[in-house]
């Protein structure tokens, strides 16, 4: 929809357009079986909950223009107000507060009404929001809500022939937009976690020792050296998980060998690596982030697998690829339906997925898990290098 000059009712032009994306989604829907179990609500004008004043995250709207996609798990919630319609991939327990799920991580694509040399446009990216270009981004939506659904694994993504020429160009705009919105989330995600880290221990620490100098039980120097002592060891701690200057000094292997005992001595849980290959230079973005992954099973293990065993497996899979494996025995779990406590209060493995889209920026990379109640758990991250023909 393009107009010489800016439309008096955007609100009008909003609702129109929201509407004519609806009638494109229902279409892909009836039109290629893999989107049977995706069922679409009428589009309608939808009130925002009230909350209390002191809520700092209420939403600032009073209402959209809202329709969903939805599957057994997981939504696509379409909002539309004032020459913007945007696309999120929430989880269906998030549906009731639409309006505090519906952030950054979870956004994928959006139809603008623009001003352009001619006039105004609706645009998807920098491109008209014409059926082609319109239909790229809803059926990328698509394709990854059903996939969410079904494994809870990445999907191979195959291009549709309706993606083609400039649909193909469209498409790698979105995974660079999509990207983008990926790593800006990592980074609230890790800010997150360095605050809650630094409240729970240095900061608590720092106001114990407050109220034991002004109380009456007077600390020897001796104490106030070993507390302080105590403090500076969690900020090293913290610096070290922020930004692990060991991956650089050591190298991936050492660093995973020095977390593997540093956790062994925390939890007295048996910890063990094997490698027995020369891992190859990696760009140091590829390294972190492998590092990183690795870190963050070990989280999860500590905090949910109730495991006395754990080992990482470093080993080549095939001739070109590396596979980094991480395996327990501790209770396991069902894939798909005992994953959210996995993804709650950090990283979990949404941020697992979104660390092997960035890999994917330097080299092929996949990731896998396998899991079973009583069986312990099996994460892997295998990376494909580049032939040295």
């Amino acid at each position: 929809m393009k107009f010489a000059k800016k439309p008096a009712t955007i609100g009008e032009q909003t609702i129109e357009m929201s509407n004519f994306l609806c009638k494109l989604f229902r279409s892909l829907v009836e039109s290629d079986e893999r989107y049977l179990g995706v069922t679409i609500s009428e589009p309608r004008n939808i009130l925002e909950p009230k909350f209390p004043a002191k809520d700092v995250g209420r939403p600032t709207r009073s209402a959209y223009y809202r329709w969903r996609a939805s599957t057994r798990t997981h939504s696509l919630s379409i909002r539309a107000a004032e020459g913007l319609v945007e696309i999120f991939l929430l989880k269906i327990d998030d549906i009731p507060l639409l309006a505090f799920s519906e952030f950054g991580s979870r956004f994928k694509g959006k139809f603008e009404l623009r001003s352009t040399a001619d006039g105004y446009e609706w645009v998807v990216g920098n491109n008209p929001a014409v059926s082609e270009n319109s239909i790229a981004v809803l059926q990328k939506c698509l394709d990854e809500l059903i996939s969410i659904d079904e494994t809870n694994e990445p999907r191979v993504e195959k291009i549709s022939p309706v993606m083609s020429g400039n649909n193909s160009v469209q498409s790698l705009m979105l995974e660079k937009e999509n990207l983008i919105f990926k790593v800006l989330n990592q980074q609230e995600l890790l800010k997150n976690e360095l605050a809650r880290s630094l409240h729970d221990t240095v900061l608590a620490d720092l106001l114990m020792l407050k109220r034991h100098l002004r109380g009456d039980e007077q600390l020897s120097k001796e104490q106030v050296l070993e507390t302080i002592d105590e403090i500076a060891q969690q900020l090293r701690d913290i610096c070290n998980e922020c930004a692990p200057r060991n991956l650089h000094d050591w190298g991936l292997k050492t660093s995973l060998q020095d977390m593997l005992q540093r956790m062994g001595q925390r939890t007295a849980i048996d910890c063990s690596l094997t490698c027995n290959i020369d891992i190859p230079n990696l760009p140091d973005t590829v390294e972190l982030n492998i590092f990183r992954m690795i870190q963050e099973s070990l989280n999860n293990i500590e905090k949910h697998a109730k495991a006395n065993k754990v080992s990482i497996n470093i080993e080549r899979f095939g001739t070109k690829s590396i596979r980094f494996t991480v395996t327990d025995n501790g209770k396991g779990f069902v894939p798909g339906e005992s994953v959210k406590s996995l993804d709650s209060g950090g990283m979990g493995l949404s941020g697992m997925k979104e660390r092997v889209a960035l890999i994917r920026c330097f080299f092929p990379a996949d990731f896998g898990l396998q899991s079973a109640p009583g069986e312990g758990t099996t994460v892997f991250i295998e990376i494909t290098l580049p032939s040295s023909d």
